[in-house]
């Protein structure tokens, strides 16, 4: 009895902690005084860890991460991004792991990788900076002949945009 009773509070313990840890703060490695981000950078940290699930083709909760005004409209959570104040931003807290739920997701299906501390420090600055630009449009593809040697497919899907196949 003593020992099922010595499980059941440790039990319970163990779950009230786990409810109350926080997450742990990645850090931010800020880029030197007057350093100008423009938005071609963050949008390669974006592309690298954030597209697969918050893009146009698809926007988890409804958070489009293509361009600084789909961050500003933001998703079902409210605006991403507030300029000038990456402490009031979700993108920036949940990035960084100032917040619940951390980004991006312990195990996620896209193998996202959280962000490098001079990643996060560039994220910040551009924010802090008035978070500025426009979406950039890949360029549109030119297709190469293939050598005879080698045996097409018959088909192949190609997104509306021409950015995957």
């Amino acid at each position: 009895m003593f020992l099922r009773t010595l499980s059941l509070v440790v039990l319970l313990a163990s779950f009230t902690l786990a409810a109350d840890a926080k997450p742990r703060p990645l850090p931010v490695k800020e880029p030197s005084a007057g350093t100008k981000v423009e938005f071609a950078t963050v949008a390669k940290i974006l592309q690298k860890n954030c597209l697969a699930c918050h893009s146009g083709t698809k926007a988890e909760n409804g958070l489009i991460m293509e361009s600084p005004q789909s961050m500003i409209k933001g998703g079902d959570s409210g605006a991403a991004i507030v300029p000038k104040n990456s402490a009031a931003s979700l993108l920036f807290k949940l990035a960084a792991h100032l917040d619940d739920p951390v980004m991006p997701p312990r195990d996620n299906k896209v193998n996202a990788a959280n962000l490098t501390s001079d990643e996060l420090g560039m994220l910040k600055a551009w924010i802090d900076q008035g978070a500025e630009g426009q979406a950039i449009i890949a360029a549109p593809l030119v297709w190469q002949p293939l050598p005879s040697a080698v045996s097409p497919i018959i088909s192949v899907a190609i997104t509306p945009d021409g950015s995957l196949a």
